[in-house]
């Protein structure tokens, strides 16, 4: 794509689009006006549930007026002692006086079945049966435990047996200062240390409570905000390209005295300029309904949320929504280039709204990866920075890290979006040949874009689902996964597809004096493994996820049980072979095109390479799985075949067995495991544990 020198071509097409967009009446309404609608009410539920939810909380906080039933010959003693305790003037030096009810009935039944009959007409709320031998007990040095019979139904159970704890252990202490009393023990014996908390006074909701709630109240705030903003980019981001395609005015466009650089720039400034007018409308719905909704929240919560961040916390908050704003016109923009109608066009970017969820979660759910590469992520970086602007968290360099990434991923999809342009098989292709719904589309040399990323999108929805129907035997269960997640949506898409397999798959030998590469490719494997061995352990604290503590196990347990050659083909031919197929082959072709510039291929392997590091699912490993799918896509970009990288990736996903064997050690006692595996989890710490192993044969951990 070409640089914009001069700005009028793309002013020009920016002011023709944007004056097209405020024709259409609809689109300007469901942009601008339906957040100032849709806010009130979301924040009215909002409100009144949250109002409901604190009186709950509130009514559960207060204490019960209970009335406690005794029975048994000895019930008068203990209800003696409970009545005593109870109109003590000072209770406050007990231990579990805050837990006591509001009011203490005791009263004694005459038999069980009265007490059975009482608790049940709910003359009575709790029922204990006092043992025989009980005053004979305290009077001396023994013990008992009185037994809680019933509770009445009329009361909560939870509540009531709390109130009780707290008055028989208050109990027990009295009992205890007066044996030490009798024995001439001091009570600074059994206490030595005591803390003293000032009473509990004025009741309602903590301010930790109510901070938890605001916090929780910002977090969607700010879901819905992102997402509102992204939906102001899908109208004309539709109509930009798809639009055009659909009118029939594309070929006027592109013959228009201006480079296809302008072009897109300048409808991406005019997509832009909509989405941020629809980041506003937000911005100014939000603030109005605070202002409004606050009243009706309890006077504790209103004092909390009137005390506004500071100016910079918001200025900071802002100004990274709208940087999300151009990622987000960017996008859209890319993937409605390719499509040839406005309705086609709508349904891709349902989608986005999925993906958008997903990154605007990994902003304000806590991930096990630092906030540095969070911050480098779409959306999920300008989430993360506004929610740790508005909670008042250090944020140091995580600002300029995520609008320098901002502005990366926008040059890079408008880039995309560009070659897209400047593909005529994409721009004016027509209607699909095929009439039926059974009927093959047309012969084509390479997959087009979409059908590229669809065994991707596919595998990656296998990956998921399938996970739970699989065994728990690895040497299964792995080759079992590469077939749902990638070779069989491969095969779907190449049945149905008529392409050349062998140029899109690049099964052909290296170019040139390429077999030379194979030699560089082993060594690049296994140099790949221990830098990102080295680099998730950097990366990733010491207490991974669960889902990767659980597949390491899982791992080891596959290494320590099975012959070295089976785990060699499961943990690393069978993927190497299947992914390199699905992602360097068919999905990098199509990216790619017949006639692909060095910016198109630059884009082509960014992009693979990112659903790559997506496929595998889990936190810790998306950085270093997506440098590993860019160094794989230039290499099957520079040799024109897929040979170097399926050796490159068996290799990598081998050291561990192959060091194992090298050095003589046991495969339970190296306590390492593969990094590229579509199961692998845990790295970092058996990797650095084997190393130090290997570096001191004389160890007892590197027993042969």
């Amino acid at each position: 794509m070409k640089p914009a020198a001069p700005l009028s071509p793309a002013s020009a097409i920016a002011r023709r689009d944007l004056r097209e967009f405020v024709r259409d009446r609809r689109a300007v309404f469901i942009t601008f006006l339906l957040p100032l609608i849709a806010y009130p009410i979301v924040a009215l539920a909002t409100v009144l549930g949250l109002r409901s939810a604190l009186e709950q909380i509130d009514g559960a906080q207060q204490p019960l007026e209970l009335k406690l039933l005794l029975t048994g010959a000895d019930a008068p003693a203990v209800a003696a002692r409970l009545v005593a305790l109870r109109d003590a003037p000072d209770r406050s030096s007990l231990k579990a006086a805050d837990g006591w009810p509001s009011s203490l009935g005791v009263s004694i039944a005459a038999s069980v079945e009265a007490a059975i009959e009482e608790v049940r007409a709910g003359a009575a709320d709790a029922w204990v049966d006092v043992p025989p031998g009980t005053a004979r007990a305290l009077q001396t040095l023994g013990g008992v435990g009185l037994p809680l019979q019933a509770t009445s139904p009329n009361i909560d159970a939870e509540a009531a047996i709390g109130h009780l704890e707290a008055v028989f252990e208050s109990l027990a202490d009295a009992i205890r200062r007066e044996r030490m009393a009798r024995l001439q023990v001091p009570t600074s014996v059994f206490e030595p240390v005591t803390l003293i908390v000032a009473p509990k006074t004025g009741g309602g909701t903590s301010v930790a409570q109510a901070s938890s709630v605001i916090s929780t109240i910002a977090s969607s705030m700010l879901m819905i905000l992102t997402l509102l903003t992204v939906t102001g980019a899908f109208h004309p981001a539709a109509d930009a390209f798809a639009g055009e395609k659909e009118r029939g005015t594309i070929e006027t466009l592109l013959v228009a005295p201006c480079g296809i650089g302008e072009v897109v720039w300048g409808k991406f400034l005019a997509v832009y300029a909509v989405t941020l007018a629809t980041l506003v409308a937000n911005l100014v719905a939000i603030t109005g309904t605070a202002a409004v909704g606050v009243q009706a929240l309890p006077e504790n919560l209103q004092g909390l949320l009137t005390a506004a961040p500071a100016a910079a916390a918001v200025l900071t908050a802002v100004a990274t929504q709208v940087v999300l704003a151009a990622v987000a016109a960017a996008a859209c923009l890319a993937i409605t280039s390719s499509l040839r109608s406005l309705k086609e066009a709508h349904h891709a970017l349902t989608t986005v709204m999925l993906a958008v969820s997903v990154l605007a979660a990994a902003g304000l759910v806590p991930m096990p990866l630092p906030r540095e590469a969070i911050a480098a992520m779409p959306v999920a970086g300008q989430v993360l920075v506004a929610r740790l602007a508005l909670t008042g968290e250090p944020i140091g360099l995580l600002l300029p890290l995520t609008i320098l990434a901002a502005v990366g991923w926008c040059w890079l999809l408008l880039k995309a979006t560009a070659a897209a342009l400047a593909d005529e098989d994409i721009i004016f292709r027509g209607p699909d040949a095929a009439s039926g719904l059974l009927q093959r589309p047309p012969e084509r040399r390479l997959p087009s874009p979409l059908q590229g990323v669809l065994p991707a999108i596919v595998g990656l929805a296998g990956v998921w689902y399938v996970q739970s129907l699989l065994p728990e035997n690895l040497a299964i269960a792995l080759p079992l996964q590469q077939l749902f997640s990638m070779l069989l949506p491969l095969a779907a898409v190449i049945a149905w597809q008529r392409v050349n397999l062998v140029e899109t798959l690049r099964l052909m030998r290296p170019a040139g004096r390429g077999w030379l590469s194979l030699p560089g490719a082993v060594l690049l494997g296994a140099g790949l493994f221990l830098l990102g061995a080295m680099a998730i352990r950097w990366l990733v604290s010491d207490t991974p996820s669960a889902a990767a503590d659980e597949l390491a196990g899982r791992l080891s347990g596959l290494l320590t049980g099975t012959p070295w050659w089976l785990v060699v083909l499961v943990l690393a031919v069978i993927p190497a072979v299947c992914e390199e197929l699905v992602f360097r082959g068919w999905m990098l072709s199509a990216l790619q095109g017949q006639q692909p510039s060095t910016g198109r291929q630059f884009a082509a392997v960014v992009a693979q390479a990112a659903l790559f590091a997506v496929v595998h699912l889990l936190p810790e490993r998306l950085p270093t799985t997506f440098a590993m799918g860019l160094v794989l896509g230039w290499m099957a970009v520079h040799t024109g075949s897929l040979l170097p990288g399926v050796l490159c990736h068996a290799v990598h996903n081998a050291v561990p067995v192959g060091v194992s064997l090298l050095a003589g050690t046991s495969l339970e006692t190296l306590e390492i495991s593969p990094a590229a595996l579509a199961a692998t989890g845990l790295l970092a710490r058996r990797c650095g544990s084997c190393l130090g192993d290997l570096q001191q044969p004389g160890s007892s951990s590197a027993r042969s």
